[in-house]
């Protein structure tokens, strides 16, 4: 019975130096990684007698395989049930809800608040004086106001009616777009220049915008430098909807086999639906001031007699609210572009922001298509390319302001009910 008490009395003390850890590092957790941890006080504690072993069984075999090699293999079967142990206890975690919170990094004087707060509650008890009620009270309203404000949501400006973000992807397309009713839709996700596109662009900029899901993922087309960042995605975050288009499974090679494999394989599969010229996407109304559209006006249905190549099967979309709208174009050659002109009115195609057809490249950008669109702003996702090719978009787009990732890096555009605004992460500027 001692034995047992014993135990149970070490791992209290585990949980609660496990806890106060925890505690003590969240806020600088939150700020740096945007991410809350909700049970890893626990699962230090169940975790920690694992590695203990783990650690102890590897360092023997260190040690054996150097004196009597044959007594070190024989812990090769022990030490590897204790690895696929951990991994399974970490998986555990990972599934269960709420276990990785994404938040947006709260203020710094939030964050420096805190501390200081706990400054002032420690001083007291090293000093073995009684916490101050003061500062008891204090902490308290500082926990219930961490606890609301959570997760510290980026999309922080007034009266926004949509927000673009084309993240600098090199050669490929990320494009996020938070929407007025607070959701947030992703439109491709592919890189040919990142190799974890996912873990080290996408993920990161969605958890520093405090974005818990994804309401849906348009992928414009099947080449891989639209979509070989989606199934990571889809694991990192719960996806609602993948939408592709009517041509994305026609003729379609192993690689978009395997993606739409692994994505109904998941242990929360998106729901993939397709799409074709004409869909309307007509969200929920949250607040009154807040309906927007979201209308596919490109590919047509698919027909055996049609013949479109990968790149002018793209989803067109143009997303819309009040007067303002944005049109994202994927990779449309001159035929879709000038079929476009054709079948759609003046009032479909204009936008205020377009992400230019398949990264500005001169052999699928049709001036025409252009002038009818009237964008305030070109967005140009695109990789290293020489001087000489932009200079000549320039003058094929003449009197339109163009934005390449590729220089300026990361592109963020506001459409608001009074303007619109598109800023550079590099250099800093905001124009107008």
């Amino acid at each position: 019975m001692w034995l047992i008490v014993k135990v149970l009395y070490f791992f209290w003390g585990l949980f609660v130096i496990s806890f106060v850890a925890w505690v003590v590092g969240l806020p600088l957790s939150a700020y740096h990684f945007n991410r809350i941890a909700v049970w890893s006080a626990m699962a230090s504690v169940i975790l920690y007698p694992l590695i203990a072993l783990t650690m102890l069984a590897g360092l023997t075999k260190m040690i054996l395989a150097g004196l009597i090699p044959i007594l070190g293999s024989c812990l090769t079967e022990p030490l590897f049930v204790l690895s696929r142990a951990v991994i399974f206890v970490v998986d555990g975690f990972e599934r269960l809800p709420y276990n990785g919170i994404n938040t947006a990094a709260p203020p710094i004087w939030f964050i420096a608040a805190f501390y200081i707060l706990l400054i002032l509650a420690g001083y007291p008890l090293y000093r073995g004086r009684s916490l101050s009620r003061l500062v008891i009270y204090t902490l308290l309203v500082w926990t219930i106001g961490f606890v609301w404000m959570a997760p510290f949501t980026g999309n922080d400006s007034e009266n926004q009616a949509i927000k673009l973000h084309v993240l600098a992807v090199g050669h490929g397309t990320a494009a996020v777009v938070e929407l007025p009713d607070g959701k947030t839709v992703l439109y491709d996700i592919g890189s040919r220049s990142n190799f974890d596109l996912t873990g080290r662009v996408v993920a990161p900029f969605l958890r520093s915008r405090g974005v818990q899901r994804l309401d849906a993922v348009f992928v414009s087309h099947p080449n891989i430098d639209h979509y070989n960042g989606l199934i990571d995605l889809c694991r990192f975050f719960p996806v609602g909807t993948v939408y592709l288009n009517d041509y994305f499974t026609k003729d379609a090679g192993r690689a978009v086999e395997i993606l739409l494999e692994e994505l109904n394989e998941m242990i929360q599969p998106p729901v993939i639906k397709q799409l074709s010229r004409g869909c309307l996407l007509q969200p929920t109304i949250a607040a009154e001031g807040t309906d927007y559209t979201i209308k596919v006006l490109w590919p047509p249905p698919a027909h055996p007699s049609y013949a479109l190549d990968t790149n002018d099967s793209s989803l067109v979309l143009r997303i819309s609210t009040g007067n303002s709208a944005i049109l994202l174009c994927g990779d449309v050659g001159i035929i879709p572009q000038r079929l476009l002109l054709e079948k759609e009115p003046p009032e479909n195609l204009k936008a205020d922001v377009l992400l230019l057809p398949h990264h500005g490249s001169l052999g699928s950008t049709v001036p025409e298509f252009i002038r009818a669109v009237d964008p305030a702003a070109c967005l140009n996702s695109n990789g290293k390319v020489p001087p000489s090719r932009l200079d000549k978009l320039a003058v094929l787009l003449p009197e339109r302001t163009i934005y390449h990732t590729c220089i300026m890096g990361y592109l963020i555009a506001s459409l608001s009910e009074t303007n619109i605004s598109v800023q550079t992460f590099h250099p800093s500027t905001i124009c107008p």
